[in-house]
């Protein structure tokens, strides 16, 4: 019996390759696409790291069903994060314009799972960000008109911010200049819960006289202080020596 060797037989072998290299090339465009997006959203981002899980199929369709993120040192709205592991799914992307040479661009909302690590340098350096800084200020006015201490809480200049963090605590220190440029050091010291998924709230304040002391005054107006994370949703939130770790959910919209 004669075996074929024409051309039939050569394009039907090298039908799986083709398929092969075709869904590796789509996964290798978007996955430098989402690179590209990704540092487009933070101010840095060092030892970033992309995973696409998709079949051929869902691909060509402008879904994404998983992509796993891994990063290192980046900097997102000011926030300084040490280490990101996240994971989101059921991503739609526009394909057509990506292969086509376009910038990605996020066609929902997605939910992104995972972990964040901010370790204590990140969280002084984030202070300095809009986005910490104005919950700060906003949570010292609070302290002020609880009458905690003895300044005007309707002329408040924060100044010198700083946290430390060690297991299940946080102390928080500022310097509130006063109209006449006089510096007034305030300190608290606290636990910090999660209320619910999205609200985080003190445990326990204490006012302490400077940022080393070892006891404070108890401030029972603020016990219980929460703080509205929006969108964020926590599972699990843990202050070690040095270091914060959040696991959780958030929202990433177009």
């Amino acid at each position: 019996m004669n075996q074929s060797t024409g051309p039939d037989l050569d394009i039907a072998a090298a039908l799986p390759a083709a398929r092969s290299a075709s869904q590796g090339l789509i996964s290798r465009v978007l996955a430098s696409a989402v690179q590209l997006w990704i540092k487009s959203q933070v101010e840095q981002v060092d030892h970033l790291n992309v995973a696409i899980q998709a079949r051929d199929r869902q691909l060509l369709s402008g879904t994404i069903p998983q992509i796993t993120l891994q990063a290192q040192r980046a900097i997102y709205q000011g926030l300084y994060l040490s280490n990101v592991d996240l994971t989101g799914q059921n991503i739609q992307v526009n394909l057509k314009q990506v292969v086509r040479g376009k910038a990605l661009q996020l066609l929902e909302p997605i939910a992104v799972t995972g972990t964040i690590l901010l370790n204590e340098a990140d969280l002084n350096a984030s202070l300095a960000a809009p986005l910490l800084a104005q919950a700060v200020k906003l949570f010292l006015l609070d302290l002020l008109r609880a009458g905690a201490i003895g300044a005007d809480a309707d002329n408040l200049d924060l100044q010198n911010l700083k946290m430390r963090l060690r297991p299940n605590i946080l102390t928080l220190r500022a310097d509130l200049i006063s109209t006449t440029g006089q510096a007034t050091e305030i300190a608290i010291r606290s636990g910090l819960q999660l209320r619910q998924p999205n609200v985080l709230q003190l445990h326990q304040p204490q006012w302490i006289p400077h940022f080393n002391a070892k006891r404070g005054l108890p401030l029972k107006e603020l016990d219980g202080y929460q703080f509205d994370l929006g969108d964020t949703q926590l599972d699990q939130l843990t202050i070690d020596e040095g270091g914060i770790t959040c696991i959780g959910q958030l929202l990433v919209r177009p």
